[in-house]
C-alpha cells in the first residue's frame, strides 16, 4: 500500500477491503498448496508496498493480516513456514508498520526503503523457497519493467498480485504528443513501467477511440507483455486483470494477476470468483436470458437455478472448444479461461465445471461419451463426441 496524500490511510475503502480479500484468500490457498507439495517447506509473502500496516480507522492493512496467516499456522504447528517481508519506502509509514508488526517478530521482517532497491537483497534471502508477491503502488511510480523481470525469472514457484494503476497509465499517455515542458519525463515514466523503447510503438498500442477502449488497451497490453515474459522464461505463463469496481460503480484500478502454473491460474480465478461473486448481477442475467427481459418483481432464481444456469453457459464454450478432443479437466479449465479474451476469469468454480461435465455426459445424447476418473480430478481424461 501507498499514499498519494496525508489521509490516504484513514479509512480502508470498500474496493480496498474486497482487494485484501482476494489477497488474503489466495495467500491461503498458495501457501497450502506449495508448502505442502514442493520439497521446500518455506513460503514467502512478500509486500513490496506495505504501507503503515494499519489504518488510522483500525482496519488492518496487507501486511497485519499475512502476519496473522503466518503465526496462526506457527501455533497450529503446520509442516509449513510462512515468511513475511514488507517494504515501506515512507519513513513515518515504516515506523508505523514496525508498531503494528511488533507481535509478529517472529514471522516478519521490515525493510525501510523502496521496493526496487531491496529487490536484489530478497531474491537472494528467499532462495528456492515459492514466493507471492503483493505490488501494491499508488501510482506507477516504483514498478518498473526491470524489477518485474527480476521476480518473474525467479526459477522458483512465483505468483505476483500487482496494483495496475489505469488512470495513472491514462494521464501520463497525454504526453505522448503534448510538446509541453516535462513531458519527456512523463513519456519515460510509462516507457519503463512497459519495458518498452520506442515512445511510438507504446503510443500505438495504448490508443483507442474511445476512454473505455484505451483503458482496455493499457491494461492488455501490459497483462501480453507479463504473459509473454513468463512463457519465455518458463514452459507456462498467464496473466489476467480483473476491474476493481467501488460500490458506486466507479472503476478505480484493475488488480493483475500473473504466475506460471495452471494450477495458480485455476486457484486465482476461482479466488476472484469467491470475493467478486455479485449475486444481484447473477440473477438479473439468468432472467435475461431465461425469459428474454428483466421483471422486477419475478421470484428470486435459487442458488441451485443459478448453478445450473451457469454451468449451461459453460457447456456452450466447453462443447465449441472441446468437441472431437480427448482431454483432463485441467486441459479443459484452462481452455475456458484462456478463451474470448479470458472472459470467465473470475466468473465461475470448480463445481460449477463439475456440474457442466456432468451434464453433457448424461445427456439422452451425450456429448462426453467416456471418463476415466472422478470428475473433480485435474488429471481425469474427458473424451468428447
Amino acid at each position: 500500500m501507498a499514499q498519494d496524500s496525508d489521509n490516504f490511510f484513514q479509512e480502508q475503502k470498500d474496493w480496498s477491503k474486497r482487494k485484501l480479500s482476494i489477497i488474503q484468500l489466495y495467500l491461503a490457498g498458495f501457501t497450502k498448496i506449495l508448502g505442502s507439495s514442493t520439497s521446500q517447506s518455506c513460503v514467502y509473502y512478500v509486500d513490496g508496498f506495505a504501507g503503515k500496516g494499519v489504518y488510522d480507522d483500525g482496519s488492518k492493512g496487507s501486511p497485519v493480516l499475512a502476519a496473522e496467516m503466518s503465526q496462526t499456522y506457527r501455533n497450529q504447528q503446520k509442516k509449513y513456514q510462512l515468511n513475511c517481508i514488507n517494504i515501506e519506502a515512507d519513513n513515518v509509514n515504516f515506523q508505523n508498520l514496525e508498531n503494528s508488526t511488533t507481535q509478529y517478530r517472529s514471522v516478519v521482517e521490515n525493510l525501510n526503503g523502496t521496493f526496487s532497491s531491496h529487490i536484489p537483497s530478497i531474491l537472494k534471502s528467499i532462495g528456492k523457497c515459492p514466493a507471492f508477491f503483493f505490488i501494491d503502488p499508488f501510482g506507477v511510480t516504483g514498478t518498473d519493467w526491470i524489477d518485474m523481470t527480476k521476480i518473474i525469472h525467479r526459477a522458483a514457484p512465483t505468483d505476483l498480485w500487482l496494483r495496475f494503476d489505469h488512470k495513472t497509465v491514462r494521464r501520463l499517455s497525454g504526453f505522448f504528443e503534448s510538446g509541453s515542458r516535462g513531458a519527456d519525463s512523463k513519456v519515460q515514466r510509462l516507457l519503463k513501467l512497459y519495458g518498452v523503447q520506442r515512445a511510438d510503438h507504446l503510443f500505438q498500442k495504448l490508443d483507442g477511440n474511445t476512454r473505455e477502449e484505451r483503458i482496455e488497451n493499457a491494461v492488455n497490453y501490459y497483462l501480453e507483455r507479463l504473459e509473454s515474459e513468463l512463457q519465455s522464461f518458463k514452459k507456462f505463463g498467464y496473466s489476467a486483470g480483473i476491474p476493481i469496481i467501488s460500490l458506486a460503480g466507479q472503476n478505480k484500478y484493475h488488480l493483475v494477476f500473473a504466475a506460471s502454473h495452471p494450477k495458480a491460474v485455476i486457484l486465482a480465478s476461482e479466488t476472484v470468483y469467491s470475493v467478486e461473486r455479485n449475486r444481484p448481477q447473477e440473477m438479473q442475467e439468468y432472467q435475461q436470458k431465461k425469459t428474454g427481459q428483466l421483471f422486477l418483481f419475478s421470484s428470486e432464481p435459487s442458488d441451485e437455478e443459478i448453478s445450473k444456469f451457469k454451468a449451461e453457459e459453460l457447456i456452450q464454450d466447453i462443447w465449441r472448444l472441446c468437441s472431437g478432443k480427448q482431454l483432463d479437466r485441467l486441459e479443459i479449465y484452462m481452455k475456458l479461461l484462456n478463451s474470448d479474451k479470458k472472459k470467465w476469469f473470475g466468473r465461475f468454480s470448480g463445481a460449477h465445471l463439475n456440474l457442466a461435465l456432468s451434464i453433457m455426459e448424461s445427456e439422452t445424447n451425450p456429448r462426453i461419451v467416456q471418463r476415466t476418473g472422478a470428475k473433480s480430478q485435474d488429471k481425469t481424461t474427458f473424451k468428447f463426441k
